[in-house]
């Protein structure tokens, strides 16, 4: 018995005050869909690198701790959440699209003394599970 394979493409260009994004929908017969948003004029992950250093920003006068870590990993989750959301990162799962590390697995002790913060993320632009790697580091503003 031979089994058939389909496969279906499309592209939507669609201009907006930032630029244009393209995006590409391939379907295969699993029925999953992975859809790749690519910005024409710029690019997803220095939008993504700037937003999470405005978020990573806000907390500079703030303890360099576990609370103050979660909450920034909290905040950083719920942006990069909305960007898988939208399908500009993929993955079937937000685990495939994206993740995101801060704390003592970032941070040296000599870091977290100097009042240095590091967020770790990685997203998956063209295929789930394969990350861009992107760190942010933010210096305390309470030396």
């Amino acid at each position: 018995m031979s089994r058939f394979v389909y496969f279906f493409f499309f592209s939507i260009l669609v201009s907006t005050a930032s630029g244009q994004v393209k995006y590409e929908t391939l379907q295969k017969d699993s029925g999953k869909v992975f859809k790749q948003a690519k910005l024409i004029n710029g690019s997803i992950s220095e939008q993504i690198k700037n937003g999470l250093q405005t978020i990573l920003n806000k907390y500079k006068r703030d303890a360099n701790d576990e609370a103050i870590w979660e909450k920034i990993r909290a905040e950083a989750d719920a942006f990069l959440y909305s960007y898988y959301k939208n399908g500009k990162l993929i993955g079937v799962k937000p685990e495939q699209a994206y993740f995101l590390q801060m704390g003592l697995q970032t941070m040296t002790g000599q870091d977290i003394a100097a009042g240095k913060k590091i967020l770790l993320a990685g997203i998956a632009e063209r295929k789930p599970s394969e990350f861009t790697i992107i760190k942010i580091e933010s210096l305390s503003s309470l030396k």
